[in-house]
């Protein structure tokens, strides 16, 4: 008895690649087990530089993400469902503000 891991490339912002992605495991590998989001954009700077796009761009891993992957998985029995963020959203850091708000995005969809 063992465990496999099997990696695969997906964009979890696009939902239409997580059904694909969930689709081909279906046809070669046993029922998935648990998800982790540990998905990511890394822009540091102040909040007050930020513009729009690079905004938007940050939270879309985790908001967009970690929502579409519990669109998708929502009736799958899983072991686990982790989504992961930053310990700069608990500790703090001035130029990680959207650390902060993603981990506050994935406190709320927590089940």
């Amino acid at each position: 008895m063992g465990t496999d891991l099997h990696i695969e490339p997906c964009d979890v912002t696009i939902k239409s690649d997580v059904v694909r992605l969930v689709q081909k495991l279906k046809d070669i590998l046993p029922p998935v087990a648990g998800i982790v989001n540990g998905a990511m954009v890394m822009r540091d700077q102040p909040f007050a530089d930020m513009d729009d796009e690079t905004f938007r761009r940050v939270l879309q891993p985790k908001v967009d993400g970690s929502k579409n992957l519990d669109e998708v998985f929502g009736d799958s029995p899983l072991d686990f469902f982790i989504m992961t963020s930053s310990t700069a959203a608990v500790i703090g850091k001035s130029m990680s503000v959207h650390a902060v708000r993603t981990l506050m995005f994935t406190l709320t969809l927590t089940r």
